[in-house]
């Protein structure tokens, strides 16, 4: 399956960043939730800096933020404990997720 991550700011429609990700086999959305997860832990753990393009400069200052991939927390989970929080972040209400443009809040 293909998802789109989509990050914007809050309150407001303005897109601040896009990323496609595949994953084989997601039955419910708690299993999407982990499986992003670990797509992310695994993400920040091989990531190397890395300068970034002109084109890439562009596009963040266009979404009003350049990151330059600065890290200000190094304290890193166990990835059962770095899903555990991502449910719990669901649960609270800190991100929502749309399927096909309808919000999905069943686990």
């Amino acid at each position: 399956m293909n998802f789109s991550v989509v990050k914007k700011k809050d309150s407001s429609l303005r897109e601040l960043s896009r990323e496609k990700v595949e994953f084989e086999e997601i039955d419910t959305l708690q299993d999407l939730l982990k499986k992003m997860c670990i797509y992310k832990y695994t993400k920040q753990s091989n990531s190397e800096k890395t300068l970034l393009s002109k084109n890439e400069i562009q596009q963040s200052a266009y979404c009003g933020k350049i990151d330059f991939d600065v890290k200000y927390n190094e304290k890193k989970y166990d990835i059962d404990k770095a899903q555990d929080v991502m449910i719990q972040d669901f649960k609270d209400g800190l991100f929502r997720v749309y399927i096909n443009g309808n919000e999905s809040t069943d686990l």
